[in-house]
């Protein structure tokens, strides 16, 4: 009896071990239910055997197919072949064909079949002409599914090379719909692609602004993200877009510089001198950033804050620098420079005697310091043996004319000379924004950096192909206020004006004025050389 029964327990477990292992191979349920399982615990690889295991057996319910295509596209995105994604794409072409109302399968197929091109190089804009149009029509079956329209969107913008910009506006209003309307889950996305792509600045502020309207909160949510540190020039471009001054982009700068973020100075600083050449204070700036990012050696820094000292930039202003600065070795002759301008005069001029002469404006601070110390006849001496030389400089014949009245009147007429040896003439046509030729009505401008105190402008004008006037009216502004008027002709003339100003840089416009006919003259004025010559002192601040 109990070997009979033990017998048919052995059956038995025999028989249901057997049924189970031909349910387990025969029946694509087991395997696919495995895939799931697997894929829950984190073991893609097993999950994926499975499931390609439950394909085979015949597995093809739209439900599978799309748990198969996404375990093949997170392996394709992994491994990045050509094989996986071919696999990939054929997924989700066949999830497509079972979901023909759908869009997101049909989208997804295209941009892997993008990517498989891409890879083997046999994308160009024949292939790509009709990936896109399938992109598109696919994305339109679901207008209001975001997650189609921001991966429609990025894969046309990724490949913008082979694209017109019709499309690539279409693309981009598709990711900007998906960040405006779920920023939570598609702003990040967006602004990482817009700089991984490097798309124009404005680009970026389509996404920000609508969101984040002043610098300061755009500037607080980009440095709570990885953006800020990784891409330091995304915040310098947006404030450039927004209308930044070189003064807003200087300021950034040197908050980063106290803040030892170096690299989101160095760009701060940057941008500052694409706006405004002759921003001394950015110039500075980004020669120490440069140096603290070992992109230029420490000389082009000292140089840079000798050329701030020199030009009486306002020490408030150089705040960041000086801050910076304290950790440097500098020279002689910018350490006196520094302490001149904090008005420790002795020690200012125990380092300019250092200096031996070694700055361009050595002598010159040296006997300022020297009088301001309470040793002006010393300073006299020197300053009249340079002048009997013939070897003094502007400035130190305009202090020399203060210090020595006897020599009041020789010195004046020297300043005259040096006056006219200094002119700088230049071609208006150093300007990027200048338009040579002049019809009526129309403007030119220059960027001209005028020295403290009084300054004479001379510009060359002549009247180019006369229709019948023989003279043309001109009006020149300097930063938007009326400086001179001049009526110029076929034979040429020389406009001449004066300006006093604490110095800096200085928007200067020519406009031509409309002679009150009804036809505008087509004769044109043509702009020639332009000079800038100092010739006295009015503001206080010497210069040279």
């Amino acid at each position: 009896m109990d070997k009979r029964f033990w017998l048919n327990t052995v059956i038995r477990l025999v028989s249901a071990a057997g049924i189970f292992f031909s349910i387990t191979v025969v029946h694509a349920d087991i395997p696919a239910y495995q895939s799931r399982f697997f894929l829950a615990r984190g073991d893609r690889a097993k999950a994926l055997g499975f499931a390609d295991k439950a394909y085979d057996l015949g597995r093809r319910t739209p439900d599978f197919l799309s748990h198969r295509a996404e375990m093949l596209s997170a392996e394709a995105d992994s491994k990045k072949t050509e094989e996986d994604y071919a696999r990939a794409a054929r997924a989700y072409e066949e999830l497509s064909l079972k979901l023909p109302f759908l869009g997101k399968p049909g989208v997804l197929a295209a941009v892997y079949k993008s990517r498989e091109l891409n890879r083997r190089r046999e994308l160009n804009q024949e292939t790509w002409g009709s990936l896109e149009k399938s992109i598109l029509d696919f994305q339109k079956m679901q207008p209001g599914n975001l997650w189609t329209a921001f991966a429609a969107g990025r894969e046309i913008l990724v490949h913008r090379q082979f694209s017109n910009p019709q499309s690539q506006d279409q693309a981009w209003r598709l990711i900007r719909s998906a960040a405006q309307e779920v920023p939570e889950r598609y702003l990040e996305q967006a602004i990482a692609l817009t700089i991984r792509e490097r798309l124009p600045a404005k680009v970026l502020d389509g996404l920000i602004a609508p969101r984040y309207e002043t610098y300061k909160q755009a500037s607080e949510y980009l440095k709570k993200n990885r953006f800020w540190v990784h891409w330091a020039r995304v915040y310098p471009e947006l404030l450039v877009f927004r209308g930044a001054t070189a003064d807003v982009l200087s300021k950034s700068g040197d908050f980063h510089l106290l803040r030892g973020e170096m690299t989101l100075a160095y760009e701060s600083y940057r941008q500052a001198l694409g706006i405004d050449a002759s921003a001394v204070r950015a110039s500075v700036g980004l020669a120490l950033s440069s140096f603290y990012l070992q992109k230029k050696p420490f000389g082009s820094a000292e140089k840079a804050l000798e050329n701030a000292l020199e030009e009486n930039i306002p020490l408030g202003a150089l705040a960041a620098v000086l801050a910076a600065e304290k950790k440097l070795s500098l020279g002689p002759y910018a350490r006196g420079l520094l302490l001149y301008r904090k008005g420790q005069f002795q020690e200012a001029a125990d380092q300019l005697k250092r200096a031996g002469g070694g700055g361009k404006y050595a002598v010159y601070f040296l006997c300022e310091a020297m009088r301001s110390a309470g040793f002006g006849g010393e300073a006299a001496v020197i300053l009249k043996s340079r002048f009997i030389e013939r070897t003094a400089t502007l400035r130190e014949l305009i202090l020399l004319e203060s210090m020595s009245p006897e020599l009041a009147a020789e010195v004046r007429m020297r300043l005259q000379e040096q006056a006219l040896k200094h002119k700088t003439f230049r071609s208006w046509r150093d300007s990027q924004a200048e338009k040579r030729y002049l019809l009526e009505g129309e403007s030119s401008g220059v960027l001209l950096t005028l020295l403290p105190g009084k300054n004479r402008i001379q510009v060359a004008a002549k009247l180019r192909h006369d229709s019948g006037r023989d003279a043309a009216g001109l009006l020149f502004r300097i930063a938007g206020k009326a400086a001179a008027s001049a009526v110029t002709s076929s034979q040429g003339s020389r406009v001449k004006f004066e300006i006093s100003t604490a110095g800096g840089p200085f928007w200067l416009s020519c406009e031509r004025l409309q002679g009150g006919g009804e036809v505008p003259d087509s004769s044109q004025v043509e702009l020639g050389d332009l000079a800038v010559i100092p010739i006295g002192e009015e503001a206080g601040v010497p210069h040279g």
